[in-house]
C-alpha cells in the first residue's frame, strides 16, 4: 500500500525552493555588480591626436603611391586612389610632384617620386607649411 505524503514535508520543499531562488538572485546581482565595476575600471579611449592622424594619412598615401608606381607609371586615377582626397600633380622630366590635402587642418603633404620609376620607387614626402590652391577635379 502506498504511503500518503507527509503534510510536514510540503513546507520543507517550499523553503528549499525559496532559498535556492534567493541564492541565485544574490549571485546574479553580485555578478552584475562585478561586471559594472570591471567595465568602469577601463580608461576612456582618447582620440587620436590630429598630428598623428595626419601623419598616418600621409603615410598611407605614400604607401599607395609607391604601390601604384611599381609598374613604372603613375596615372591620375592611381593618384586619386592613393590620395583619397583633393590633390594636384606636376609632372617633370625627373620627378612627379603630388600635393595632397588632408583634414583635420587643412594640412598638405608633398610627395615626390623620382623618374624613372623603378621598383622600389624612390619616394620622398614632406609636410608643407601652407597649402596651395586646389582646382576642382572631376574623375
Amino acid at each position: 500500500m502506498a504511503q500518503a505524503p507527509d503534510p510536514q514535508d510540503r513546507p520543507h520543499r517550499a523553503g528549499c525552493a525559496a532559498l535556492t531562488l534567493s541564492v541565485a538572485a544574490v549571485g546574479l546581482l553580485a555578478l552584475g555588480a562585478a561586471l559594472v565595476l570591471a567595465v568602469s575600471a577601463f580608461p576612456d579611449r582618447t582620440d587620436t591626436p590630429p598630428e598623428e592622424l595626419l601623419a598616418k594619412k600621409a603615410g598611407l598615401t605614400a604607401y599607395r603611391l609607391n604601390q601604384a608606381a611599381r609598374d613604372g607609371s603613375l596615372t591620375d586615377q592611381e593618384i586619386a586612389w592613393a590620395a583619397d582626397g583633393p590633390w594636384i600633380v606636376q609632372r617633370e622630366p625627373r620627378a612627379i610632384r603630388i600635393v595632397a590635402r588632408y583634414t583635420p587642418g587643412p594640412a598638405c603633404y608633398e610627395f615626390v617620386l623620382v623618374q624613372p620609376m623603378e621598383a622600389p620607387t624612390s619616394l620622398q614626402l614632406a609636410r608643407l607649411e601652407q597649402c596651395p590652391l586646389f582646382p576642382e577635379r572631376v574623375l
